[in-house]
């Protein structure tokens, strides 16, 4: 991990009985983690202890608590997974002062989504849609040069009222989709969508 830095990815996974983070802080030059454990996860606290750490995939298959971003410091990466939708809803409000965070894959669903319009830095955005929370925080982006729709049900992208740098847009599975809109209040070129539902 010093070597390489995030260039180089440790992962955990499985751990049924669950799996104890405790063990990062014999693992301090980790730039690059993911944790799909398939049992709870405990002492995530020590994920925001880890000094060079820049990516961070999540993949929550047990229990966890709601503030758990929060405890593993995701206001300081450049890159951010999450993989799986937690028990409870995972709270994303930290994400909104990821002021360095250009790549982020939500998908998960939490609550406070809308806090990821804060996020000045993110270039490319991928999450599965849903009706239960409005878009209108992706116009709030002013550099996401790539927006990614995967796997959920979405009627209508209106709500994105601008995105100055947007280039790439692609749906991907969605269901009941109707609506893009007039694709000219998107100033850049982009890939025209690649659009696959049911």
């Amino acid at each position: 991990c010093a070597e390489h830095g995030d260039a180089y990815t440790v992962r955990f996974y499985d751990h049924l009985d669950g799996f104890d983070a405790s063990v990062l802080d014999e693992l301090d030059q980790i730039g690059s983690l993911m944790i799909d454990a398939k049992g709870p996860v405990s002492n995530l606290e020590t994920v925001g202890r880890l000094p060079k750490l820049t990516r961070l995939g999540f993949a929550p298959l047990g229990k966890t608590g709601p503030n758990t971003l929060a405890l593993m410091g995701v206001q300081r990466l450049d890159y951010f997974l999450l993989a799986e939708t937690a028990t409870p809803p995972l709270d994303l409000a930290p994400l909104g002062e990821a002021q360095s965070l250009r790549t982020l894959r939500l998908l998960g669903i939490g609550k406070n989504v809308e806090a990821v319009g804060r996020c000045a830095a993110l270039t490319e955005l991928s999450m599965h849609p849903s009706e239960k929370y409005a878009l209108d925080f992706i116009g709030r982006l002013p550099r996401l040069e790539v927006l990614k729709f995967s796997l959920g049900k979405l009627r209508s992208i209106s709500a994105i009222e601008s995105a100055p740098a947007l280039r790439d847009l692609s749906f991907n599975l969605v269901n009941m989709l109707e609506d893009l809109g007039d694709l000219q209040r998107f100033p850049e070129r982009f890939r025209f969508p690649e659009h696959r539902h049911r």
